[in-house]
């Protein structure tokens, strides 16, 4: 069962599913505090529960890591593809939490495909990373809004991150190469070449 949230006063909503139900009458429900603080709401507001029939598969969904220490761990993908499990389904400009290591980081959803509203039940989710919002500040970008993407494969490889993309009997050797080789052949590498150095002069 999947519903939808809404707070009455500034209208925000999000989407979930149920963890358990309770035996009373009464008109209460209990939210994870980043759905409250997703609505804007506190203890003791009302809100407004629809159920929501149907929602699209999931086919891909793009998220923005707040701080880039997330994208620091050993494989933040499996790291998040565990922590949505506990999820029926993702919202757009959603902000999610995840804890991991005694440590809470925030993971903002920039995209989702095919719908803003989608279900990640029984589906194959493709995950990809937009830049982490605080090095996005650090350069200075002023495009840095929920629909600016630039995924974490355009970036420069960091050294020691695992090659996701990786196929079983290939070998691969990456190097820097510089842009515009053509026109500076001067910074092109070019191996065995050197002044050389000798232990004994002639």
């Amino acid at each position: 069962m999947l519903f939808k949230i809404t707070n009455l006063e500034n209208h925000r909503s999000t989407h979930c599913g149920v963890l358990e139900f309770l035996p009373n009458n009464e008109q209460i429900c209990y939210v994870p505090h980043w759905i409250m603080k997703q609505l804007d709401i506190d203890e003791g507001n009302q809100i407004r529960i629809e159920s929501v029939h149907s929602l699209p598969l999931a086919t891909f969904a793009c998220f923005q890591p707040q701080t880039k220490q997330f994208l620091d761990i050993t494989n933040p993908k499996a790291v998040l593809e565990r922590f949505l499990r506990n999820f029926n389904c993702l919202t757009k400009n959603d902000m999610i939490s995840i804890e991991y290591l005694e440590r809470t980081y925030q993971l903002l959803v920039v995209d989702l495909k095919p719908a803003n509203v989608v279900s990640i039940i029984d589906c194959d989710l493709e995950v990809d990373f937009a830049v982490p919002l605080d090095e996005i500040q650090t350069k200075g970008d002023e495009n840095h809004c929920s629909t600016t993407i630039i995924p974490l494969k355009e970036r420069e490889g960091n050294r020691g991150q695992p090659d996701y993309d990786y196929k079983c009997g290939f070998l691969r050797f990456p190097r820097s190469i510089e842009q515009n080789t053509e026109k500076n052949p001067s910074k092109t590498f070019q191996p065995f070449t050197g002044e050389g150095n000798s232990l004994r002069k002639k």
